[in-house]
């Protein structure tokens, strides 16, 4: 009796060994997310409309939101594309108090098809983008972009006293924002006015630490 015992037990393992090797060892690769566009040439200089631009309702949004809005289509084109920089553009509007700004304009890198990425976003939306030369430049990984726009600027209005942009500055109303980097480090900063003087505020921008501030005498129209 034993013996038989031993013998089925024998049997059956080897059944389950069977079909841990067949379900697990066997398989082919897990299939990578399918990149849209990954077939099509991409030829330099071209720029493509985006048709939801029109129907979308126009609202504020976030350095974030931005950057999460030219990502998205960015990965039609390379399973992995990285930021090159990012900041919001002027509209003539005293705005930013809340992070948020309608116009921002970005540049991502695509190194699986060697070229660039360049969104352009108006009123919140994504309007078009357009296939760039590439060149080299440093990048921004998405696991290096923890901070947002909405954070910092509480940050330096509390610490710095920064004020917004005045309306009848020429090249910078309300407060903006910008993602770049350098050989070392990865910032975002927030640019306003203090005792007439144009300040860019700069944080890091996976931990909020601050960096420094630069200070310039306004420009005069």
């Amino acid at each position: 009796m034993k013996r038989k015992t031993m013998v089925y037990l024998l049997v059956v393992g080897m059944g389950f060994y069977s079909f841990l090797t067949t379900q697990f060892f066997t398989n082919d690769p897990p299939v990578r997310e399918r990149v849209a566009h990954a077939d099509k040439e991409l030829k330099t200089n071209q720029t493509f409309q985006v048709k939801s631009f029109h129907t979308l309702p126009d609202k504020e949004i976030t350095l974030l939101d931005a950057y999460e809005l030219g990502f998205k289509k960015a990965k039609e084109y390379d399973e992995n594309p990285e930021l090159l920089f990012l900041n919001s553009v002027d509209d003539r509007r005293v705005d930013g108090a809340n992070g948020k700004r309608r116009d921002w304009r970005g540049v991502y890198a695509l190194p699986n098809r060697d070229r660039h990425f360049v969104v352009v976003i108006e009123k919140g939306k994504l309007k078009n983008y357009t296939i760039a030369a590439s060149s080299d430049e440093y990048r921004i990984k998405n696991s290096d972009i923890q901070i947002d726009s909405n954070q910092i600027v509480k940050q330096a209005v509390t610490q710095f006293e920064l004020q917004p942009g005045p309306k009848d500055d020429p090249f910078s109303t309300g407060y903006h924002f910008r993602l770049v980097r350098d050989a070392k480090n990865i910032f975002i900063s927030v640019s306003g006015e203090r005792n007439g003087k144009r300040v860019d505020v700069y944080y890091q921008a996976k931990t909020g630490e601050y960096l420094g501030r630069v200070e310039n005498r306004r420009k005069a129209s």
